[in-house]
């Protein structure tokens, strides 16, 4: 009895038959007769003594034994990218000493850095200068009284945010409040990266911010561009509610916010430094790094705040301006003056309706 492998899929490319063990780390090209029995073990043929058969099975792709497959909740996409982004070597010596580590890490930075990416992204527009950070705005709220209140609010009732606040809290999320990165510079080291309030694999922020402008104060509703020297570019006017909720697969919970961002990530300087897809976790896990930031911010400086990952990708992209291939959004943050309500009147009273009906139903049975 044969087995396919349960962690295989199928490439074809450049006129070639690719078979991808995810599990193993593992590519193999196959020619048609290698693919036409493969096919015939997956339909119930036995596994003879052919070269082909001897072949697949010790490519790990055609097995004698009964598989164990992992009990997965989500779909075979989700399980490729989980198995197949761990167990990565970073290093070409198996356990090497300290001294042979050091080096193969100094070699790589060496070899790479002249195909660095542009570290701060510039889009084309009307430029419009912040005002300066005030940094007494987060004189009110402990760290304490900031991370118990933080919560995720549904009600939001249409307050205006001054300009000065908005300008603090993009700064104090995405920006460079750092400045140079001194003790780089201070060992005579380049500058592969930034510092922000939020940590960052290879300190390379992926991030950029793109400010959806609904009530401001000093500043023209409309979707704007964050800039790493603490301006906005405007992209365009053309913003409404109803188009972001649409943009949010309508979830309603955005009406009545102050400001809210689609946080998109530059997968092209996570593939710049880290080759590997594994490096795709730690773009997600940046982005909420700073999720998490703008939310404590937005809590400290009195504002309520809501998130969302929930969002048509490619209608948001191009609405953006991206690509959704070399640049892309994950997220969504937003934050408003609203009541500090996990839900809204209109759930609660859907709520009611299906007591209300189950009620009915129990007393006719």
């Amino acid at each position: 009895m044969a087995y396919i492998n349960p962690y295989i899929f199928m490439l074809f490319r450049n006129g070639e038959v690719i078979v991808w063990d995810y599990f193993n780390h593992q590519q193999f090209a196959l020619e048609p007769r290698y693919v036409k029995r493969l096919l015939e073990l997956n339909n119930g043929e036995r596994v003879d003594d052919s070269s082909i058969d001897k072949d697949l099975i010790e490519a790990n792709i055609v097995q004698l034994e009964p598989p164990i497959i992992d009990d997965w909740g989500w779909d075979v996409l989700s399980h490729i990218f989980h198995k197949g982004t761990q167990n990565i070597p970073i290093t070409k010596v198996e356990n090497p000493d300290y001294d042979t580590w050091v080096e193969e890490y100094l070699e790589y930075c060496e070899s790479i850095i002249n195909e660095q990416p542009d570290l701060f992204t510039k889009r084309q527009g009307h430029i419009i200068d912040l005002p300066d950070p005030d940094y007494s705005l987060f004189n009110n709220k402990t760290l304490l009284s900031t991370l118990k209140d933080r919560k995720t609010s549904r009600v939001f009732n249409g307050g205006v945010m001054p300009l000065n606040t908005l300008s603090t809290l993009l700064y104090m999320t995405f920006g460079p409040i750092h400045g140079d990165w001194s003790d780089l510079n201070e060992n005579g080291l380049l500058t592969t990266g930034i510092r922000k309030s939020s940590p960052s694999g290879g300190g390379l922020h992926p991030e950029e911010a793109y400010v959806l402008a609904l009530r401001v104060d000093g500043l023209n509703p409309g979707v704007y561009h964050y800039r790493m020297d603490h301006k906005l570019t405007l992209l365009t006017e053309e913003i409404s509610e109803d188009r972001l909720i649409e943009l949010l697969y309508h979830q309603y919970y955005a009406r009545g916010l102050s400001v809210g961002i689609f946080i998109t990530a530059r997968f092209d300087k996570a593939w710049w430094k880290y080759r590997h897809s594994r490096a795709y976790r730690n773009v997600l896990l940046d982005i909420g790094h700073v999720s998490q930031t703008f939310q404590l911010c937005a809590t400290s400086l009195g504002y309520q705040s809501w998130l969302t990952g929930a969002f048509h990708d490619r209608e948001v992209d191009s609405f953006l301006g991206i690509d959704g291939v070399s640049e892309s959004t994950l997220f969504f943050v937003g934050a408003g003056i609203g009541e500090n309500k996990s839900f809204d009147e209109k759930i609660l009273e859907h709520v009611s309706l299906r007591d209300s009906k189950n009620q009915r139903k129990r007393s006719f049975e």
